[in-house]
């Protein structure tokens, strides 16, 4: 019996077109090959690497650096590289960002959120004991605090001459050593010892497991204590590149046998016998400025170069190779979807604008942006074959086919600026320029005419496509049309104030126009007043918006997620599920009923388009009514006829979950939907043997 009513569910779902696939999934797209800035190497207790990537985030490995994925990429990523990452007991992750922008945790499932900010903008040093008790140096002050107090700092010690802590390291025995430039201040749990230096500026320090200390002063090199740090001898490295001293030390590091590595701009260096002897260690194909190394075990170490990468050794360093890691790009600003699994998106990373084209739905992206120089303001168009085309800084129009390496100028016959332009077919393209009107070509760009219009003299913003005809929107908020695919065009009567308008789409019998300002605007005609469209009486910009098979709008709240309405978008569905809280740059579908959404800080995500139409309402007999509808919390739903007493009542959101389901007994009943969202839903009755399937709006 359970199965038949399973199979009476799929059946009846089937018959209503809803589908359980809803969420958006996260694309983990590959943009590329990462080869510099990466600033540190951490390996957790379970074998995992975790690398922090300038402008990129953090990347983890979990198969001794054979391949990698991009683990998160925080707020402020983008701008700034990675000092550290480190541990607590628990593998809770501390990421220390560079320039002072200050220290994120992170728990297991990746939640992450700022714990300490310092507003001096310089580098600071964090380190946290056995105890899971957390310090912070900032100046000339050293701050303790724990998870148990929320992480809020207090103050631990304060330098007598109020000279800063150049650097702060927690040894294994869990002893505080923070270096100022005229003293070494060592804290225990049980007492405190200063004691006075004779060397300044220690960029880099370390403590092995038997005590000894090593510090990397600049200019002069390492030193080292034997003794508990109340006397220092000075070491010499021998760089068989460069004899000369004048070092600045990354990182200091010890493996599992006591060996110690300094980690300089001029390579690395290795001494077995507690630093009495010292010996070039990587000879890497790089520039050497070696910023971190980690030990794996069986022979596998890493090293990363400032200029180069990451590199990876599995004979104890005998030989190096440069280890490949996928490079993603979260900024990505807008996307395009063509034929099947194609894709074209522009990515901002470090204030210019890049271009990635995917044949494969986004698993793997090619840079094609050789040879093109953009910043943040150049604005671009991407047809349905996936050919770019771009409005450069100096006002040339450049064009990249599909997968293609080279941009070609499309020069000939264009005698204005381009503003925008707009795609009738892949061949055929209507340019709207500054105070020149419209141009035309028809062989995809290769050759211009300007198009025959009155008053030619106008700055075009957009254009929308009605049925056979397009329309042209100007500056001055006057409305040309043409019914010959742009060759010709005539003015229409238009006395609503359209100016600054980015895009514009027609939804039934309204027109959606998105403005310069990020309003949304909705009018039936181009003739009177137009409203701002609102929507869940909260947002009110928009980052995008796109029509989906002449059924539905989506739009992108500038806030964040995505939400979806029909007709005269009176009610919006929020479909935001698997997002994560993303801000929605830009949104595509392809040919296969894919939706894409490039995100600010997250990528590219995609679901399926299955969302069911409320047009598409079916009924065998309609001797069924709901009073009122739309409705607040409570309907009345009323039937011609006496209701068999098998009869069930379901609502359906639009994206096929099921929200509510009860029995029906009476042929006269009051359904309440208080616990409803304001949205559109789909009310299924089945009774003898019939389905019915109404419209229903909760205001």
């Amino acid at each position: 019996m359970k199965l038949f009513y399973l199979l009476v569910i799929i059946s009846l779902l089937s018959y209503c077109e809803i589908t359980a696939e809803t969420d958006w999934k996260p694309i983990h797209s590959v943009f590329g090959v990462i080869t510099n800035r990466i600033g540190t190497i951490k390996i957790n207790r379970d074998d995992r690497i975790f690398i922090g990537v300038y402008g990129q985030g953090i990347y983890s490995s979990t198969d001794y650096g054979s391949s990698w994925l991009q683990y998160s990429y925080g707020e402020n990523a983008y701008y700034q590289s990675i000092d550290d990452i480190f541990f607590d007991s628990n593998e809770n992750m501390f990421v220390n960002w560079g320039n002072g922008m200050g220290l994120n945790y992170y728990d297991k499932k990746k939640n992450f959120r700022l714990i300490y900010r310092n507003n001096y903008f310089k580098r600071d040093y964090f380190a946290v004991n056995t105890s899971d008790e957390l310090f912070i140096s900032e100046s000339f002050n050293i701050f303790k605090t724990t998870k148990a107090k929320d992480y809020e700092p207090e103050v631990f010690f304060t330098t007598p001459d109020s000279s800063d802590v150049e650097y702060m390291l927690i040894d294994p025995n869990d002893r505080i050593f923070a270096f100022t430039k005229k003293a070494l201040y060592i804290f225990s749990k049980s007492h405190s010892d200063t004691f006075k230096l004779g060397f300044k500026q220690v960029d880099a320090a370390l403590v092995t497991k038997n005590g000894d200390v090593f510090a990397g002063v600049k200019s002069v090199g390492v030193v080292r204590s034997l003794d508990g740090c109340k006397s220092w001898d000075t070491l010499h490295l021998i760089n068989p590149r460069d004899t000369t001293e004048s070092f600045v030390f990354n990182r200091f590091v010890e493996d599992s046998l006591g060996n110690v590595y300094a980690c300089t701009t001029r390579g690395v260096y290795k001494s077995s016998d507690r630093g009495g002897k010292w010996t070039f260690f990587v000879d890497i194909p790089a520039r050497v400025n070696v910023t971190d190394m980690a030990f794996l075990g069986n022979g596998n170490i890493l090293v990363s170069e400032f200029y180069d990468g990451l590199f990876v050794s599995g004979d104890n360093g005998k030989n190096w190779e440069h280890a490949l890691i996928e490079k993603f790009v979260p900024n990505v600003v807008k996307i395009s979807a063509g034929k099947k699994g194609q894709l074209i998106t522009g990515a901002y990373e470090d204030s210019k604008l890049n271009f990635y084209a995917s044949s494969d739905s986004g698993k793997k992206f090619k840079s094609n942006s050789q040879q093109l120089r953009t910043d943040i303001s150049n604005p671009f168009f991407i047809d349905s074959s996936g050919n770019v085309y771009i409005i450069q800084s100096d006002s040339k129009l450049y064009k990249n086919n599909y997968n293609s390496d080279l941009w070609n100028p499309l020069t000939i016959g264009l005698d204005y600026d381009i503003k925008t332009l707009f795609f009738i077919s892949n061949e055929i393209i209507l340019a709207g320029t500054f105070n020149g009107g419209v141009y035309r070509s028809v062989d995809a760009g290769i050759s211009w005419s300007k198009s025959k219009m009155p008053d030619a003299f106008y700055t075009v913003n957009t254009f929308v496509k009605k049925g056979d005809s397009v329309f042209a929107l100007t500056d001055s908020s006057i409305l040309f049309s043409s019914i010959d695919n742009g060759y010709r065009w005539i003015r229409t009567a238009c006395d609503t104030n359209l100016n600054n308008i980015r895009k514009l789409v027609r939804l039934g019998e309204y027109y959606f126009a998105l403005t310069e300002n990020s309003y949304l605007l909705k009018g039936k005609y181009f003739t009177g007043l137009w409203d701002k469209v609102v929507v869940n009486l909260r947002d009110s910009l928009f980052r995008d918006i796109m029509l989906l098979n002449d059924k539905f709008l989506l739009a992108a709240p500038d806030s964040s997620g995505v939400v979806i309405t029909q007709n005269e978008a009176l009610v919006w569905s929020d479909i935001s599920n698997g997002l994560n809280d993303a801000k929605v740059n830009s949104l595509a579908s392809d040919s296969d009923g894919l939706l894409y959404a490039s995100t600010e800080n997250n990528g590219i995500f995609s679901r399926v388009a299955n969302f069911v139409s409320v047009n598409d309402e079916q009924s065998v007999t309609d001797d069924f009514f709901i009073i009122p509808n739309p409705a607040n919390d409570l309907f009345h739903l009323r039937a011609d006829k006496e209701l068999n007493i098998c009869s069930k009542l379901t609502i359906f959101n639009l994206l096929g979950e099921k929200m509510l389901e009860m029995q029906l007994f009476d042929y006269d009943s009051y359904i309440n939907i208080n616990l409803l969202s304001q949205g559109i839903y789909l009310m299924k009755i089945e009774t003898n043997n019939q389905i019915r399937i109404k419209k229903l709006i909760k205001k």
